[in-house]
């Protein structure tokens, strides 16, 4: 597992999709806004910042029901376009993604059991399925340090899995544990440990290619599925696109 050296907060980490030596393309962003308060955001498939264009119903399940969880694509609600400015989780508990809009400011918003500190259990967890690399816009400069490249061969797309926690939290034992049943001991998951002295994260991710006739069922852009839990039994499960 690569590590970022520990720091008094985690700083903004890039995460490009490259096809060639110079054409990359910013799928997404994270940092520690502020102490104990996690941000990310997302790339576009036009714009530099994504727009937020379409939306799932809203799921609360148990962890059972989770385990066996699928999105289907005709569920996907379009909705105006707005430019996303990022998802921020505050100190307090609170979730909300921000628009560019004055008249539909905070969307999506969460209130989770309890505050963000250095002892807190998972408290982001979310899933990423990129769209295929040719749709995304590509930068025009250097790759900003500290990033991850993420090699992706025409026709195929990354799925991500993100999780951050306090950071005395063993959150890399429990990532290893879920990778290793998924993978069934027959192969291991590239990750990446973000360190700061409050908060960690871990991210894991795979290159899978995507046949035409799922390409074209799919809304277009980056799918993100976040899971929040809100008690012992129940877990809102929340499904955004971003394009």
């Amino acid at each position: 597992m690569a590590k970022q050296n520990i720091e008094e907060k985690i700083e903004a980490t890039r995460l490009y999709l490259k096809q060639s030596a110079n054409d990359y393309s910013k799928l997404l962003w994270f940092k520690e806004h502020k102490l104990n308060e996690m941000m990310l955001g997302f790339g576009g498939l036009i714009t530099d910042n994504a727009q937020f264009c379409f939306e799932y119903p809203d799921r609360n399940v148990s962890l059972e029901e989770m385990q066996q969880l699928r999105t289907e694509y005709k569920n996907f609600k379009p909705r105006k376009r707005i430019v996303a400015d990022h998802i921020i989780v505050h100190q307090d508990g609170k979730i909300h993604l921000k628009l560019k809009d004055q008249k539909e400011k905070y969307v999506h918003k969460v209130r989770l059991s309890g505050p963000i500190n250095d002892q807190a259990p998972v408290f982001l967890d979310f899933f990423v399925l990129s769209d295929i690399l040719s749709k995304y816009k590509k930068t025009k400069s250097v790759p900003e340090n500290p990033h991850v490249k993420l090699n992706v061969p025409p026709n195929h797309v990354v799925i991500l899995r993100c999780r951050f926690s306090g950071a005395k939290y063993n959150l890399e034992k429990i990532v290893a544990e879920e990778e290793a049943t998924i993978a069934s001991g027959q192969r291991s998951f590239p990750a990446v440990l973000l360190d700061g002295k409050a908060i960690k994260g871990i991210f894991t991710w795979q290159v899978t290619k995507i046949d035409r006739e799922a390409l074209n069922n799919r809304p277009e852009g980056t799918i993100v599925l976040l899971r929040f839990q809100l008690d012992s039994k129940k877990y809102l499960i929340k499904t955004i696109t971003f394009a």
